[in-house]
């Protein structure tokens, strides 16, 4: 996965596939899928990130995987405030749990 976050314009777009978009739609306010041939989401653009942030934390985001929602929440540490960022840190470690569980499953 990859993340570009433009401060400038307060838009973040998640790279979930290096697959060409050829379809977008609006999931609901400041949220927009891009969609494959196959129709699989490739990727996810967030708009006015730093006003939802606290959402975008627990918003359900069609990641492939727990690493993919891991480096999400860790990358939304890096620009939340000190409040957010500790609440943050809490979850990243319970994805952390999640994926030794489930890797010694």
């Amino acid at each position: 996965m990859k993340i570009n976050f433009d401060s400038e314009v307060d838009a973040l777009y998640l790279r979930l596939s290096d697959e060409q978009a050829v379809d977008s739609e609006a999931i609901e306010t400041d949220i927009v899928y891009d969609y494959s041939t196959d129709n699989k989401v490739i990727g996810i653009e967030l708009l006015r990130v730093t006003a939802n942030l606290a959402r975008l934390a627990v918003v359900p985001l069609p990641f492939k995987d727990l690493n993919q929602q891991y480096e999400f929440i860790s990358f939304l540490e890096t620009i939340a405030d000190s409040e957010l960022r500790s609440k943050l840190a809490f979850a990243r470690q319970i994805l952390q749990n999640q994926k030794v569980f489930l890797q010694s499953a």
